[in-house]
């Protein structure tokens, strides 16, 4: 959980009192590389941060991947629109 304090304390300080805090509330998944993550259509439902890894945004159209952009370590990672919105997710995330 080191990286995700990391990549919080860029945005906010934590002392070791709120990290105790928030600590609890994360939870680390692990995805097989090619595992589709989120599938367009799917509502997202987990925003995160990329402990260590690569998730690739892409979309679908006539039958072809386009690439929108990556996760690296460190980076957070998910459908915003679709997790903020609750509307099922137009792109997909690939692992």
């Amino acid at each position: 959980m080191h990286r995700v304090r990391a990549t919080i304390e860029r945005y906010v300080p934590l002392d070791d009192e709120a990290w105790a805090r928030i600590e609890p509330m994360w939870t680390l998944k692990q995805h097989e590389r090619g595992e589709l993550v989120t599938a367009a259509g799917s509502v997202e439902t987990r925003f995160g941060i990329m402990e260590e890894g690569v998730h690739r945004i892409f979309f679908e159209h006539d039958g072809q991947d386009h690439s929108l952009g990556f996760s690296y370590d460190g980076s957070w990672t998910g459908v915003y629109d679709s997790f903020v919105t609750g509307r099922p997710a137009r792109i997909q995330l690939l692992s």
